[in-house]
């Protein structure tokens, strides 16, 4: 007799996904998902419990992996999936749960949930496509999981009698998550994850020794936070040197190294420097260097001003690796700096005689304004004095990514605005100019256990159940760039910097079509195009129009350098 078969796809086991449809497999990934932000820890374990399966399907498929229908739907449900994994693991810890026989089945969702993370994490090509607001959550929800007097075993606030009997195990395994986490992930995502937490973490003073449960917690949170950026800053000198190696002599780095493709396996420790230098320029706008003077005493105050200096340790790598090139990716601590003060800078000059005083300005301008930007430029100047300051065509430049609109950004970049909501109650600097409150990594009271839909989804940090990534900038002609150019900012003429070179692709396997669109997918049609007074002359006198840039742009290099 032929085995009976469900007929909801929600609970056909894990080897008939390669047999389902596209939509079948889309609603089997659903149903997982919504029974693990239930209400029944059963029907949650079962689902924990068929995911792992459809892990290790992906697992078996040796080379061919990339083309696997397990993989592609994940792709696509990964931020749900990751959502609801963080939801149950806050749910299945912080529960009190009087009902003894729904033990076990807490029990295996809270060791099931954390192998389901590391079976993620452990497979490179999904790793990379989790997003940067998946990311902020589940570091933000596995660092409290490892500060928690119920799991660490050398917590000041430890209470034997309230622990968890299986505590030490659990924890080493949440430990084992974090570290594939900063190996597998996006780097970029996880640096801004982190730059985030501390920023939260250490915002409020912790006194030395601590004075409540709360100061204890914060402090831990703070060193694990701090011990996470230090492994990777390790290794951050030979990441940029493998990334921009080739452009060292340069003046410029094209879009294809300085921006790299999300979610691209062949690129795994490529970072976008850009997004993490406005990273830390938020951490000083809530948390100023005139603050942080007043910890330096580490016998009154917890770690003393150490998460300043760990901040700072990444700005000063990018100075001395990258030296002036480290200007390129300043456009949006500018744009910023513009929502944040609108009337403190002004827009470039028209003379072109006039744009090297009017760069000088502004960098004095952004100097007082940016911490960030201050320090960058104090780096460079004590790395060799030459770059202290952007050049007038990398002001420029800068000036055009920071009014580029932020639908056009790299997914990255565009979701570090976006808390999650696991943060935003307790920090909203990054949304909002208004410092927020205070942040405590205490846990509520533990209450009786309510299965309420209302009560489960209240604690959820989860955000949307679907990841579409904005659409990137189309790669379009030379020409057409330019005519973008010139009509964004104000008819000046451009420098010659990418913005007039074709984008160089880069070759990925073809996957399957559910996932995000990629940098240059669907060139925008040529009316789309804005259009100037130099659209309606002939081709001739645009490539002319093009080389006297050039000519204007050495002439004002050639300038420059006799002035100094």
């Amino acid at each position: 007799m032929a085995p009976i078969r469900s007929s909801s796809p929600g609970l056909r086991r894990p080897t008939d996904f390669t047999s389902m449809s596209d939509a079948e497999r889309d609603q089997w990934i659903s149903a997982a998902v919504a029974d693990m932000r239930g209400d029944d820890p059963h029907a949650a374990d079962r689902a924990v419990e068929r995911m792992q399966g459809l892990m290790r399907t992906i697992e078996g498929t040796g080379d061919a992996r990339h083309y696997s229908p397990a993989l592609a739907h994940m792709r696509k449900h990964i931020n749900a999936v990751c959502g609801a994994i963080a939801a149950l693991v806050q749910w299945a810890y912080t529960t009190e749960n009087t009902d003894v026989t729904l033990e076990p089945a807490l029990h295996r969702i809270r060791r099931d949930a954390v192998g389901l993370l590391l079976d993620i994490f452990t497979e490179r090509r999904l790793a990379l496509w989790v997003p940067q607001p998946a990311i902020q959550t589940l570091l933000q929800e596995l660092v409290q999981r490892l500060v928690d007097p119920l799991l660490s075993p050398t917590s000041r606030a430890r209470d034997a009698e309230t622990a968890l009997p299986s505590g030490a195990q659990l924890h080493k395994a949440i430990n084992g998550v974090m570290v594939k986490i900063l190996e597998r992930a996006d780097r970029t995502a996880v640096l801004v994850a982190l730059v985030n937490l501390l920023d939260v973490a250490t915002h409020a003073p912790v006194p030395n020794p601590p004075e409540s449960v709360g100061d204890i917690l914060r402090a831990d949170m703070g060193d694990i936070v701090m011990r996470c950026l230090w492994r990777l800053s390790k290794n951050l000198p030979e990441d940029l040197r493998v990334q921009f190696g080739d452009y060292a002599a340069a003046d410029v780095v094209p879009d294809h190294a300085a921006c790299p493709r999300f979610g691209d396996p062949s690129r795994c420790q490529t970072i976008r420097i850009d997004a993490i230098l406005l990273a830390t320029h938020r951490f000083f706008r809530h948390t100023p260097n005139s603050e942080w003077h007043k910890r330096e005493n580490k016998e009154k105050w917890t770690s003393g001003d150490l998460p300043k200096r760990t901040v700072k340790t990444i700005s000063h790598t990018f100075a001395i690796e990258l030296h002036g090139l480290a200007w390129q990716f300043v456009g949006l601590i500018v744009r910023e700096v513009m929502r944040e003060q609108p009337a403190l800078l002004t827009q470039p000059p028209t003379s072109d005689l006039r744009v090297a005083a009017w760069a000088d300005e502004m960098h004095l301008k952004l100097s007082g304004a940016s911490e960030a930007w201050e320090y960058l430029a104090r780096a460079l100047q004590t790395a060799g004095g030459e770059h202290d300051r952007p050049t007038p065509s990398q002001m420029l430049a800068a000036f055009h990514a920071a009014q580029t609109d932020e639908s056009d950004d790299d997914p990255v970049a565009d979701t570090m605005s976006v808390r999650s909501p696991a943060l935003s109650g307790s920090s909203s600097v990054h949304a909002e100019s208004q410092p927020p409150p205070p942040y405590s990594p205490v846990q509520p009271p533990r209450t009786l256990y309510q299965p309420t839909s209302e009560a489960k989804r209240a604690r959820s940090p989860a955000g949307s159940d679907t990841y579409a990534p904005a659409p990137l900038r189309p790669a379009g002609s030379s020409l057409d760039r330019l005519r973008a150019l010139r009509e964004r900012i104000g008819g000046i003429r451009p420098p010659a910097t990418s913005t007039l070179r074709e984008p160089v692709s880069s070759v990925s396997p073809p996957i399957s079509s559910v996932s995000p669109p990629l940098r240059g997918a669907e060139p925008e049609p040529q009316s789309s195009a804005p259009q100037s007074s130099t659209s309606q002359s002939p081709a001739p006198a645009q490539a002319q129009s093009i080389d006297d840039i050039k000519q204007r742009i050495a002439l004002m290099r050639n300038s420059l350098r006799s002035r100094k």
